[in-house]
């Protein structure tokens, strides 16, 4: 049989750990060198504090991008000169 385990955390400093495993039983394990895994790890810098909300006004950005597609549209479209009717 095998066990999967995780471990999962947040270093709030730099630092090097090492995360043991150890399993037992009270069934008789003929392998009793197996029972035991070890895994190291180092953190060389720290995470960032907190993560902050960027306000944002969704009218002004909407608005914004109707601007600026008006302004591409109307370079993209050829300009029309003299609309009256020619003989």
């Amino acid at each position: 049989e095998s066990v999967t385990c995780t471990t999962r955390f947040t270093p709030s400093s730099t630092a090097a750990i090492t995360i043991t495993t150890r399993a037992s039983s009270d069934v008789y394990d003929p392998v009793a060198a197996n029972s035991e895994a070890s895994a190291s790890a180092v953190f060389t810098s720290t995470p960032p504090a907190a993560v902050k909300a960027v306000p944002v006004n969704a009218a002004w950005a909407t608005g914004l991008v109707a601007l600026l597609l008006m302004l591409l549209a109307g370079k993209a479209l050829p300009h029309r000169q003299g609309r009256g009717r020619q003989d």
